[in-house]
């Protein structure tokens, strides 16, 4: 047994134990006895090839290393062990339990996602951090398992459980504002993953032995990394700061992305510091001695870039779209490869966007009864745009508009020798 999970283990046992007094969350009477086990469910390894589920299956199991691919720039901490839910569309991989690379250092949380082909992972998305929090505390994780391995035909669940804790780097941050304690609580977070899903539900369960409910005042939603890939949410476009959102997107023009939510609420602009930001929802009751479900979030994985994305929570939400194709071409009639094609609406509402191929096209989607515009840019040329596109139109080719040229030549007023300059 590592030393971390032996003091943790100690650390638990005392907590359990004081549950019989005051723990932070309130006194408790003394000749008050729960009967409630502690103790969360526990599974196994999983499915052993958990990357081969079929159309409209889902699997979760264990990965091993020759199945994870290479990220660029090499920012991936998944590893060998680690464990993941997938289909036949995307993966998500969660951190097997141990000391852990992320500002969360106890494993059990995800660590990269991945669109899935032919069952193989693909096209991995240059993924950040986020953190599952009770106030200021997470868990301290004891166990990472697989509660199903899908090959039932129901849903494919992960859980990491233990107890919670404050998390080292956020408690300086956290400590003045969220006062709750629950480490005499046990706690597990479940990733689930339903068949025909394009998202995984996180589950947050409480095990409560106090007399008394306790009242969790808000829900925190912490990220780390924000900077790492494109900030996106709905009709804001990529202006995310201070902003209350339906949902927050985190964007790989070339890999996987996601949209991270809070299911039926908003995300509350609350917090930025030290380059953690968070964002809050309603609160709610831990039950007393019984167990408590709180539905934390939900990740709806697609991609590439943000137009994968929009297909994918437009799939969720049974939101029809219709796609726009065309060529960008420079001004002599070239491909414009990688000029971005962005779409709006007239009243400036951000849609999506896309990049040109090599051969200069694009497709892109959006709202399925709505005229939109078109606006493309690319390094080096003039912004073109908008360029309206009426509903019952499928198809828009645009020309960048001529590049001008200024030459400059530095030379010594004195002696008319060339200088080289910076311009």
């Amino acid at each position: 047994m590592k030393p971390y999970r032996r003091v943790a283990l100690s650390l638990l046992t005392l907590a359990m134990s004081s549950a019989c007094g005051d723990d932070g969350g309130g006194a408790v009477d003394a000749g008050f006895v729960c009967e409630l086990s502690p103790d969360f469910e526990q599974g196994n390894d999983g499915a052993a090839a958990p990357l081969a589920a079929g159309p409209g299956e889902v699997r979760a199991g264990r990965i091993s290393a020759s199945d994870l691919p290479p990220v660029p720039g090499g920012l991936a901490v998944w590893q060998d062990g680690d464990f993941v839910l997938a289909n036949d569309h995307f993966a998500l991989v969660i951190e097997d339990v141990g000391d852990s690379d992320l500002y969360d250092p106890w494993g059990g949380r995800p660590v990269g996602i991945s669109l899935v082909a032919d069952g193989k992972m693909v096209s991995p998305g240059l993924f950040g951090e986020f953190f599952v929090l009770t106030e200021g505390q997470t868990i301290l994780t004891q166990h990472v398992s697989v509660l199903n391995d899908g090959s039932n035909g129901e849903a494919a669940v992960i859980r990491a459980s233990g107890f919670p804790a404050s998390v080292p780097f956020l408690n300086p941050i956290l400590q003045g504002l969220f006062r709750g304690l629950y480490g005499d609580m046990s706690a597990a977070i479940d990733y689930v993953l339903e068949p025909g899903a394009e998202y995984v539900d996180i589950v947050v369960r409480y095990r409560s032995l106090r007399k008394f409910p306790e009242e969790v005042p808000t829900s925190l939603h912490g990220f780390m990394f924000t900077k790492r890939v494109g900030r996106f949410a709905g009709p804001l476009g990529f202006d995310t700061e201070d902003q209350n959102l339906d949902f927050l997107g985190f964007i790989d023009d070339d890999g996987a992305s996601y949209a991270y939510s809070k299911v039926g609420a908003q995300l509350e602009s609350a917090i930025s510091v030290s380059g953690f930001t968070a964002n809050i929802t309603d609160g709610y009751i831990i039950d007393a001695c019984a167990e408590t479900r709180h539905d934390h979030a939900r990740l709806t994985i697609g991609g590439p870039g943000v137009d994968g994305l929009v297909e994918a929570m437009a799939r969720v939400d049974g939101a029809e779209l219709r796609e726009i194709s065309g060529t960008v071409r420079a001004d002599d009639g070239t491909p414009a490869a990688n000029a971005r094609v962005h779409a709006t609406l007239a009243n400036g509402d951000y849609l999506t966007r896309t990049s040109t191929a090599a051969d200069g096209s694009y497709s892109l989607h959006v709202p399925a009864s709505e005229a939109v515009q078109l606006t493309i840019y690319r390094r080096g040329d003039s912004l073109v745009g908008p360029v309206d596109v009426a509903v019952e139109q499928a198809t828009a080719d645009v020309s960048l508009a001529p590049a001008g040229r200024i030459h400059v030549l530095a030379t010594d007023t004195g002696t008319g020798q060339a200088l080289p300059v910076r311009v």
